[in-house]
This record gives structure tokens, sequence and C-alpha cells, in this order.
């Protein structure tokens, strides 16, 4: 579904897609800082007591800690790698500030070239992009990113455009 936006008399039409873009950069870059464990959880008692509940099962894997969070039902799934480090002491997905601009970068660039193909629709799929991202720059934590169940067309698009782009 397209959200249509009812503009000003005084506003352009291009800082309306300005504006959806840099939304959707911002997302990115937040999904990137969530995968890395470095986002907050805004409401702190609801990550504590699935904190503490994760606490009590036995899990080695970043997988096994998805099903547990699944099974006990807890709402801070998005916050699976956070729960990780905080329990393990160990980044699965670390990336520097660099890294995450660097990414950042190719991702407008992957997004733009979507939109001049599909002018009606933006790009979903942000893991999917993130692990093609990782997995092209040779970053070896691009396997810690969960893909959904639908992603073989989106990866093909995404591993073609990577080929065309660079």
């Amino acid at each position: 579904m397209r959200i249509t936006f009812f503009l000003d008399k005084n506003e352009d039409v291009n800082s309306t897609v300005n504006n959806e873009m840099s939304k959707r950069k911002n997302y990115f870059q937040d999904k990137l800082l969530i995968l890395c464990g470095l986002r907050s959880c805004p409401n702190t008692k609801d990550y504590l007591h699935a904190l503490n509940e994760v606490k009590k099962h036995n899990f080695e894997t970043i997988g096994e800690l998805r099903s547990l969070i699944k099974k006990l039902r807890l709402r801070k799934a998005r916050y699976l790698y956070k729960i990780y480090y905080d329990i393990k002491k160990k980044r699965l997905i670390n990336l520097k500030y660099n890294d995450i601009r660097k990414l950042n970068e190719m991702f407008i660039k992957i997004e733009r070239y979507y939109s001049n193909d599909n002018p009606n629709g933006c790009l979903k799929g942000y893991n999917v992009i993130i692990y093609h991202l990782l997995k092209h720059y040779g970053y070896k934590c691009y396997k810690y990113v969960f893909l959904p169940a639908n992603h073989k067309f989106m990866s093909e698009y995404i591993t073609e455009l990577l080929k065309i782009i660079q």
C-alpha cells in the first residue's frame, strides 16, 4: 500500500520524495544499529523483563535465542541482538561507524536505482538488503542476519543490483 501525502501549495514534490528517502535511510541506519546491538530499548521495563526471562534458559546461538523469545512470547524480539550481547557479552555483528555510513550510502544508491525502475514503490526487506551488503563487502557477520522465508526474489534482485552499481 502506498501512502499519498497531501502537499501544501508552496511545498515541492521533490522535497516530499526526499523526505521519504530520508525516512528510509534513517530506518536502515536504525536497523543496522539494532543488529549491532547498539540501539537501546525505549521501554526498559519490558526489556529488563524479557532479559530476565531469557536468562532463565540455556541457549548457545542467536537462532536458539530467537526461537526461545518466540516460545516465551516476549515482545522485545526486535532487540534480539542486544539481548544476546547483554547475556553472552559477544557482538555477532560488529560494525564501526564508518562501516555503517558506507552501508548506508550503498543503500541509498540501491534505493535510487530501484525507485528509477519502479516509480510507484520502494524497497522492502531491509534484512535482505543488509545481508547482501554485508556479504558483498566481505563482512563475515552476514550469516547472523535472519532472512525472511520469502527472500529469494529479493535476494536475486539485490545481487543483480550490486553487480550493476559497482
